[in-house]
């Protein structure tokens, strides 16, 4: 049997999401919000005003998962949701002047620690991390159309 390999790629991507997802659950403790939740509010702050419709599309949540979230954020007075006036079947989602004061103070502690982070990697090697997880995105996404295709 083999045993994990420690400097396997996918294992030093794994551990380093996970190292990120905890350091993000420390830094957003004190805001008293979640990696989901701040994700959400970031995408609201560049548009304002979105469908939940088209917000769960961007950041890729099931509508039931994404209204269980709104709700939160809206009980903090974060986000208001209203109906379209082109069609009150449709909710329009907006980030409060609470919300979006939040997400310009957290963003600033994130990019403080996103600094840190990156200290000693160049912007030439960022780049091409960059360009590498894109590419290993994009090779998954087709590996997992395949395995839809051959189930049935």
């Amino acid at each position: 049997m083999r045993t994990c390999n420690e400097e396997s790629l996918g294992r030093l991507i794994y551990h380093t999401a996970q190292d990120l997802r905890k350091m993000a659950e420390k830094i957003l403790y004190p805001y008293d919000l979640t990696v989901e939740q701040m994700h959400l509010l970031k995408n609201m702050s560049v548009d304002t005003g979105i469908t939940q419709k088209a917000l769960g599309e961007m950041v890729n949540k099931t509508p039931a998962n994404l209204t269980r979230i709104l709700d939160r954020l809206e009980t903090k007075s974060l986000i208001l949701r209203r109906p379209d006036v082109s069609d009150r079947r449709v909710y329009l989602v907006f980030l409060t002047e609470k919300g979006l004061a939040l997400v310009k103070d957290v963003q600033e502690t994130f990019q403080s620690f996103t600094d840190r982070m990156l200290r000693g990697i160049s912007d030439e090697m960022q780049q091409l991390i960059r360009t590498c997880l894109k590419i290993m995105g994009e090779n998954i996404e087709q590996m997992t159309l395949e395995l839809q295709k051959d189930t049935p």
